[in-house]
């Protein structure tokens, strides 16, 4: 019985665990969005769209610092860019 409850304690810090992971991940994903609004309003849609495909909260916490801090739009596409390749490639 102990290694049972054991386990069901397992599974929930698991879960609460990928949970708080999920909700973490979406506040990262409007806060680019937030910013991207405010310095880059013509990508919206397409920062909207590759946010869909990251799940990794050290790429959004990265794509965070790049947004906030690229002097140009360029220096924001080439990371969408190496995303890309990374994404393709591995």
């Amino acid at each position: 019985m102990k290694d049972f409850s054991q386990e069901v304690l397992t599974i929930g810090i698991v879960r609460g665990q990928h949970e708080e992971h999920q909700r973490a991940s979406q506040v990262m994903r409007e806060v680019i969005v937030e910013i991207t609004e405010a310095r880059f309003p013509l990508i919206v849609a397409l920062i909207r769209e590759r946010l869909r495909e990251i799940d990794n909260y050290t790429v959004l916490h990265q794509f965070t610092f790049i947004i906030s801090t690229a002097w140009v739009l360029e220096d924001v596409l080439r990371f969408l860019l190496a995303l890309e390749e990374a994404r393709v490639s591995g």
